[in-house]
């Protein structure tokens, strides 16, 4: 879909739009991403985001950035995972 039409039309409008534009844009679709999405394809969605774009999202972060990023989304994914039930050694 990278490629696709439809992509590179969205990639223009974004590019075109302010900031704010397109945070009202992001949280927009969102819900309607969960909504037609099947679990399956849900948990791959978030799956994809973090595994494929996470790199991406922080590529013009500096350590200092980063750390004060993970303070503040650290409780917000503390509240909603099971994280004793989870083996976070480094793998």
């Amino acid at each position: 879909m990278k490629g696709s039409l439809k992509a590179r039309m969205a990639a223009d409008l974004i590019r075109h739009e302010d900031p704010e534009t397109v945070m009202a844009l992001v949280d927009a679709l969102l819900p309607t991403i969960v909504e037609v999405l099947p679990k399956a394809d849900l948990n791959a969605f978030i799956e994809r985001l973090f595994v494929n774009h996470l790199e991406l999202l922080l590529r013009d972060f500096d350590r200092v950035e980063r750390a004060e990023l993970l303070e503040k989304v650290l409780p917000v994914i503390a509240r909603e995972f099971p994280l004793a039930d989870v083996d976070l050694s480094v793998k």
